[in-house]
């Protein structure tokens, strides 16, 4: 026999279960100063989190711990809207007293986009499904990425990045992988070559790595999604950036045919009269 049945499916806290990467980009209400964010969580499927972990640029004052280890809860409603809560920083399992307050908006058990809704702070960004935690480690990382950073320069002034990074995989297995080569373009200092650098990633997914340029050292920390995929932030005294580095696809000799068809874009940043935003679409 065959039936058919009507099956009505609503969103709930069981929307979100596994492990997830984040990252937010905003500005603290007091200063009007610009707060990145980015890190990891697992999500239990009834409304905790566990095992938080992320690095804030600027940190908040009293807050000792580099990386930040937070526990947090969660509500989602059945329309998929909902509410988060991180307690920075805990290793407890209540979280009873949020330093952090977020609303939530589940796209699918995969991504999830996240405002912080804080009297002091207002920011918004993405949380995305690690769906593979056999990535975590330094030789998942490995061929050319292409990356796109944003924030302030160390002047406070508006800076963005983009460009691409050789990752060697850490063929040796010595827990330490190699930069060996790439390029960025910086928005108020043109092309920068990048001449070496190195990078970890530890078992919980989160990476440091130090990009040697031509005109100096940068530390960051990412959180992987995937072996194609990292959630990217400046932790030195330097620029406060914060991005995504993407796997390039493999092109022998990229040229005017590696754009074809109908492509959209999005831009968004700062111009001399204040915000600024383009959205375009071009054959």
């Amino acid at each position: 026999q065959s039936l058919c049945v009507p099956v009505t499916l609503t969103f709930g806290n069981a929307s979100l279960q596994g492990s997830y990467a984040f990252s937010t980009r905003g500005r603290v209400t007091a200063t009007n100063g610009l707060l990145l964010r980015a890190g990891s969580f697992t999500a239990n499927g009834t409304g905790g989190l566990i095992g938080g972990i992320e690095d804030v640029n600027p940190q908040a004052t009293g807050i000792t711990q580099k990386p930040i280890q937070f526990t947090g809860t969660y509500a989602i409603g059945a329309d998929g809207r909902g509410t988060m809560q991180f307690c920075e920083p805990s290793t407890i399992t209540a979280c009873t007293a949020p330093t952090s307050r977020f609303r939530i908006v589940v796209l699918s058990a995969q991504q999830a986009q996240i405002i912080q809704f804080d009297v002091g702070a207002t920011a918004t960004g993405e949380i995305v499904l690690q769906p593979d935690a056999s990535v975590f480690n330094p030789g998942s990382l490995i061929g050319t990425y292409a990356f796109n950073f944003s924030g302030v320069s160390s002047g406070l002034t508006p800076q963005s990045e983009v460009g691409e990074f050789v990752a060697d995989g850490d063929p040796g297995h010595t827990g330490t992988g190699a930069i060996t080569s790439g390029k960025l373009d910086i928005n108020n200092s043109g092309a920068v070559p990048i001449t070496s650098g190195s990078y970890t990633v530890s078992a919980n997914g989160r990476g440091t790595a130090s990009i040697v340029t031509s005109s100096g050292t940068f530390g960051f920390s990412f959180y992987m999604v995937s072996a194609s995929r990292a959630k990217f932030i400046e932790t030195d005294a330097g620029a406060i950036l914060v991005g995504d580095a993407f796997k390039q696809q493999t092109i022998v000799a990229w040229g005017l045919n590696s754009l074809s068809g109908a492509i959209v874009f999005e831009t968004a940043g700062n111009g001399s009269g204040g915000g600024v935003a383009d959205l375009v679409s071009f054959t």
